[in-house]
């Protein structure tokens, strides 16, 4: 089983700046603080290189739909490490939605937004 951590996410950052590591700072809805990311690999494809600003247009307990008391990302770690399975954006297009999924302790987590969801805000391989 996976982590969708999509409903949940606030904002963030991911950083693929550096060659063959992402990191970054992701705030959720049920979780106090930030969670960190420490990961290798790269993007994939026009995003590699790249630092991205993250923001959920529209953040929610994704428990409250599953009728579920508690939060979500109770046991998610606030440290991810492990490494990248895809950091892409989704079809054709500068604006697609991005998807997002890497493996950790947690094991495989996914996270995917809509194209308003998510900017370029650094671009290194210009």
């Amino acid at each position: 089983m996976a982590w969708r951590i999509h409903t949940n996410l606030t904002d963030g950052e991911i950083d693929n700046t550096t060659p063959g590591r992402v990191t970054g700072t992701l705030r959720f809805v049920g979780k106090g603080g930030s969670v960190t990311l420490d990961l290798a690999g790269d993007f994939s494809g026009r995003l590699k290189g790249r630092r991205l600003r993250l923001e959920n247009p529209d953040p929610a307990e994704h428990n409250e739909a599953l009728h579920r008391a508690d939060s979500y990302m109770r046991g998610f770690d606030r440290r991810q490490e492990g490494e990248v399975d895809a950091i892409e954006p989704i079809g054709r297009g500068k604006a697609g939605p991005l998807h997002a999924s890497w493996y950790s302790e947690n094991g495989r987590v996914v996270l995917e937004l809509p194209a308003e969801g998510w900017e370029i805000v650094e671009d290194v391989t210009d």
